[in-house]
């Protein structure tokens, strides 16, 4: 591919370049340089009109898109987005609406989910509520960062918010409703270090004048340990069930890592990370037993291994080996294929929990009170599913 490059860049340096800045083929010079642009006007729209009735035997590459569903003309996600504003642009909430819910809430790592949680509602013909703000968990924990652009007072803003919508899901939230919690586990407790080291964090002491002390990761995963239980057991009293999903690969090094294509079919460049070595580093483990202490008091709280759809044996992908389709957009993002694996995994786990009212159900009036036979505390974690207190 080298050598082919080198070949066409001095062929056409030597043979179309040169000639049309100094030859005169046209007795004029701006003759020759205005035929010499509609000739390459004309073969570029040659090749892209070519492109679509020659698909598969004419190829010019893919593309990738990751598109936002056109009914959310509004944005759901960033630091500026108040409760009212979610219930106008980001909810399918009707006031008298007596469906069951799916509330989708956390960082960006929930805004990658909102097309397919929001499909995935439509499919079974219940109600969804999405929120996601910029390096905010849920529940909230005020903080900053050195690295971070936003000011003090728009991370503030957006903790804010977000507890406004924590107390806005335990006042209507009802009955078998699903929260989802989606946040990027290393950059808030444990490791990320290749762009948000540890040792930039602190936290507001005193919101008006944002005062700031320095601390470390493992105070933040035991306050926000703190408020978390406190949400689940607060929604266990109104038989809500929360969902939170379990730490995902991160990639240091994504350069060079795309799909297979005509132009490097060859290339050696290997996107992945050893499944074993993520979930075995310390920062990890210390959040995985912080998700796994909780069913132990909560039974509504169910956590999902990232890892069991992201990972193919022992390797994290940065792109799926099988169906060349990017899992992930950069360094922790997932793509839209991405999302929809994630998305599957929580449907399936629904399905197999019987968490999912089913329309006659509804219909029937079966809208309040927990579902029988649902698993008192369940928990997955590598892909295994472990019962606290009785058998499924």
């Amino acid at each position: 591919q080298v050598a082919l490059m080198l070949g066409l860049a001095i062929a056409s340096y030597r043979w179309i370049e040169t000639p049309l800045r100094k030859g005169n083929w046209f007795g004029k010079r701006w003759k020759t340089l205005v035929v010499g642009g509609g000739v390459l006007v004309t073969l570029s729209g040659g090749l892209v009109a070519l492109g679509k009735p020659l698909k598969g035997s004419f190829y010019l590459g893919e593309e990738t898109k990751e598109k936002t569903p056109p009914e959310f003309k509004a944005s759901c996600y960033g630091t500026n987005i108040s409760l009212q504003d979610a219930i106008k642009n980001c909810s399918s909430k009707g006031k008298s609406s007596n469906k069951q819910t799916i509330w989708l809430v956390g960082d960006s790592h929930a805004d990658r989910l909102i097309p397919e949680i929001t499909a995935y509602a439509k499919r079974k013909h219940i109600d969804y509520f999405v929120y996601s703000a910029q390096r905010t968990s849920f529940p909230s924990v005020p903080h900053v960062h050195s690295r971070i652009s936003l000011s003090k007072e728009n991370i503030v803003r957006s903790a804010n918010y977000m507890k406004e919508i924590e107390q806005h899901i335990l006042h209507t939230a009802k009955a078998n409703d699903i929260v989802v919690i989606a946040i990027r586990h290393p950059y808030h407790f444990g490791d990320s270090e290749y762009d948000f080291p540890s040792i930039g964090f602190s936290f507001p002491k005193s919101i008006p004048n944002l005062h700031s002390d320095e601390y470390s990761k493992s105070k933040y995963r035991e306050k926000y340990q703190k408020l978390l239980l406190g949400f689940a057991d607060a929604a266990s009293r109104n038989s809500v069930n929360i969902i939170i999903i379990g730490p995902q690969p991160e990639f240091k090094d994504t350069q060079g890592c795309t799909t297979k294509q005509w132009f490097n079919t060859h290339s050696r460049r290997r996107c992945f990370v050893d499944r074993n070595d993520y979930y075995n580093k310390q920062e990890t483990i210390e959040i995985l037993n912080m998700l796994d202490r909780i069913p132990l008091v909560s039974k509504n709280f169910f956590s999902i291994d990232a890892s069991k759809v992201l990972c193919v044996k022992s390797d994290c992908n940065f792109i799926d080996p099988i169906n060349n389709r990017m899992i992930y957009t950069d360094e922790n993002h997932l793509s839209q294929y991405g999302a929809s694996l994630i998305v599957d995994e929580i449907e399936r786990f629904l399905e197999k929990k019987n968490l999912i009212i089913s329309n006659t159900s509804q219909k029937q009036g079966w809208s309040h009170g927990p579902l029988p036979n649902i698993c008192d505390r369940c928990i997955e974690t590598s892909g295994t599913w472990h019962t606290a207190s009785r058998d499924d």
